[in-house]
């Protein structure tokens, strides 16, 4: 995670508004390092809930197809973060949503 452009990732929309130095990540790495590994750890001692409206339908929604000039970068990036275990595949689930592809000039 220590060679992302982070200042690229938070797209500040002022000047000097969430920039991140390299140096505080490095500091921050040292720090916090099964925060800035590669791979992703697990979270313990924390519970999530999530709370739902009573009536609430679950809904699946199918995948789009990116444009083609993204489809690579897009496959690159999605194997990325599986290898990394950010994400995993599943053969079905209730509950899903595409994801939103964006090109980072």
């Amino acid at each position: 995670m220590l060679d992302m452009d982070y200042n690229k990732l938070l797209k500040p929309t002022k000047p000097n508004i969430c920039l991140i130095q390299p140096s505080q990540m490095e500091i921050w790495a040292k720090k916090f390092p099964k925060c800035f590994g590669k791979v992703a750890g697990d979270i313990t001692g924390y519970e999530a809930r999530v709370r739902l409206k009573e009536d609430a339908v679950p809904r699946f929604i199918p995948h789009r197809d990116p444009p083609i000039p993204l489809r690579g970068p897009t496959e690159k990036e999605l194997e990325r973060m599986e290898k990394a275990q950010f994400i995993r595949p599943v053969l079905y689930s209730e509950w899903a949503s595409p994801i939103v592809i964006e090109e980072w000039s």
